[in-house]
């Protein structure tokens, strides 16, 4: 079925993934549980950043091309890490979607992000370097699959999957980074890190949305002229552009 591509050893294991979906569902439930913002699990609690470490292990992030089992629980740690991101952004809001907000809980979910930097500052980053292993791992498994493999409808969905999520994980990121209502310094720092792995996701991004997302950097860019931020957004957008 492959050809003799060398894809890495897998970094994450079964066991890593099972309590990294055991921490999760905890602090989530304690997002949850939370009556008032104070009451919010903070990762400057060592308690908190303790479960952080177990929810989001670094091994994630680490080795070249991850195998097809490595790349579904990777899959599984950015679905995990994206729940909590949506967890501490609707806390309040009776809502768990951003597409149910009314303007009042839109307002909400804007004051909780600037609220918990801290903690989505953490799990943007562990997204991102989650997602580029993703794409290499996507890309050289479509390099290894034969034309046979590549035309068969589950593969070609199981593909498409990890397009998909490294598209969202980028788009997530450009996104929150040209927002002026957030700090500048934690702003440049996401995009900094984005614009580290973007070898990874041109590779990937050759049959994925690339000119809709090279879009949005430019236009961040243009937006952020007299700002830091102008040149890495452009950067980034040329670099997917290649």
């Amino acid at each position: 079925m492959f050809s003799p591509v060398p894809f890495a050893c897998a970094q994450v294991s079964d066991t890593e993934l099972r309590l990294a979906q055991v921490a999760g569902s905890e602090i989530a439930n304690s997002i949850l549980k939370s009556q008032s913002l104070a009451q919010m699990p903070r990762i400057s609690d060592p308690g908190i950043a303790a479960q952080f470490a177990v929810m989001l292990p670094e091994s994630a992030g680490k080795g070249d091309a991850p195998d097809i089992a490595e790349l579904a629980r990777l899959a599984e740690l950015t679905e995990i890490s994206g729940r909590i991101v949506r967890a501490y952004v609707l806390a309040g809001t009776g809502s768990n979607s951003n597409a149910g907000l009314n303007e009042e809980g839109r307002q909400m979910a804007g004051r909780n992000f600037i609220a918990f930097l801290p903690e989505i500052a953490t799990l943007y980053d562990y997204r991102v370097r989650i997602a580029a292993r993703m794409a290499l791992g996507g890309a050289q498994l479509r390099n290894a699959l034969s034309p046979e493999r590549l035309a068969d409808p589950a593969v070609g969905e199981a593909l498409r999957a990890i397009d998909d999520t490294v598209s969202g994980v980028i788009v997530s990121v450009l996104g929150c980074s040209a927002d002026d209502k957030i700090d500048e310094r934690w702003r440049l720092e996401r995009l900094t890190l984005l614009l580290s792995r973007v070898e990874n996701f041109a590779d990937l991004l050759d049959t994925a949305p690339s000119q809709e997302i090279a879009d949005q950097a430019l236009a961040a860019a243009i937006s952020e002229q007299n700002s830091p931020l102008a040149a890495p957004f452009k950067d980034f957008a040329l670099s997917i552009l290649r």
